[in-house]
């Protein structure tokens, strides 16, 4: 049966996708050895299904549906990495403001989705918006400015998307396969 690499997301505004854009590249010639991410990909995964049954998608989607609770604002933080800046995998901006709204929605995806049977998440979630990830080949620490405010407003969190990935050598594809609007 086909499958779909499918995760739960929100989407920034084109505000602040342009924003950490323009931070991106400002920080391109600071970090060598990093895959950069494209502004328009730009995302916070809610969930990580991986590669989904294509019959399936319907109860992903009620999952996304049940879990929706009221519009919240987030903006973006500090930069960072993972695991640490002495050994970084990802890089990625954090996230302020509404977050035990955002916290609380993540928890009720993550619950809808192992009551209909998708395996529990291992990792906690720690809410971000990743920027680049380290090439294989890279080492040693990474010294990242300490620019923690792009300037931008906050973004009014109205929907959860339910993302397809295409994974291409030029990079991700990434296509809205559902939006669920938050409840007013």
């Amino acid at each position: 049966m086909a499958t779909i690499r499918t995760f739960i997301a929100i989407a920034p505004t084109e505000e602040v996708r342009q924003k950490i854009g323009q931070m991106i590249e400002d920080l391109k010639p600071h970090a060598q050895g990093i895959r950069w991410v494209k502004a328009e990909n730009l995302h916070l995964t809610l969930r990580f299904l991986g590669d989904v049954e294509e019959s399936r998608m319907p109860e992903v989607h009620q999952a996304v549906v049940s879990a929706a609770g009221q519009p919240f604002s987030i903006r973006p933080g500090a930069l960072g990495a993972f695991p640490n800046v002495h050994r970084p995998r990802v890089l990625y901006v954090s996230l302020e403001g509404g977050l035990e709204a955002l916290l609380g929605l993540q928890h009720r995806v993550e619950d809808e989705l192992v009551g209909r049977g998708f395996p529990r998440e291992d990792r906690p979630f720690a809410p971000h918006l990743t920027i680049g990830r380290a090439m294989r080949d890279r080492r040693g620490a990474i010294n990242l400015p300490s620019i923690s405010d792009p300037a931008v407003s906050d973004t009014v969190v109205r929907e959860v998307l339910v993302m397809k990935s295409d994974l291409r050598p030029d990079g991700p594809i990434y296509t809205p396969m559902a939006r669920v609007g938050l409840k007013e």
